[in-house]
């Protein structure tokens, strides 16, 4: 169900960020094998070290010092919300001066642009207390 998120980001790196689906609202509950629970993105985080933290994310668990956890929701046109989960990254990659700063949009669009808007139409990304963060 996942293996088109490994497209997305062919090209090697270490990862700074990652997300993981931890709440589904759009599938239906009596067919809990098309459920997204536990995809996560993007493909590049597969054997990394940040893999780790989203599983733990994932979870419902602390991530290691030195990383950031954060809740977000999905929702289409009509306000419905249809996924939730949390990104993860690296706050020293992040930080002015790091080789990742460029990216934190990237990282907070991330979870909406790689499978919210396929998975359901969603349009718009929100992070739980970080309102200057939303994108939609």
């Amino acid at each position: 169900m996942y293996a088109y998120l490994k497209a997305l980001y062919p090209y090697p790196q270490p990862a700074a960020f990652g997300w993981v689906v931890t709440r589904d609202l759009v599938s239906e509950p009596e067919e809990p094998e098309e459920s997204w629970v536990g995809a996560a993105g993007p493909g590049v985080i597969e054997d990394s070290v940040i893999e780790a933290q989203v599983e733990r994310a994932g979870e419902g668990k602390p991530v290691a010092a030195g990383y950031e956890k954060h809740h977000w929701a999905l929702y289409d046109n009509d306000g419905n919300r249809g996924l939730e989960g949390y990104s993860v990254w690296e706050s020293v990659r992040f930080a002015e001066g790091g080789d990742c700063k460029d990216l934190f949009e990237t990282a907070l669009i991330s979870p909406l642009s790689d499978l919210g808007e396929g998975v359901f139409g969603a349009t718009e990304i929100r992070y739980t207390g970080h309102p200057e963060w939303n994108i939609g």
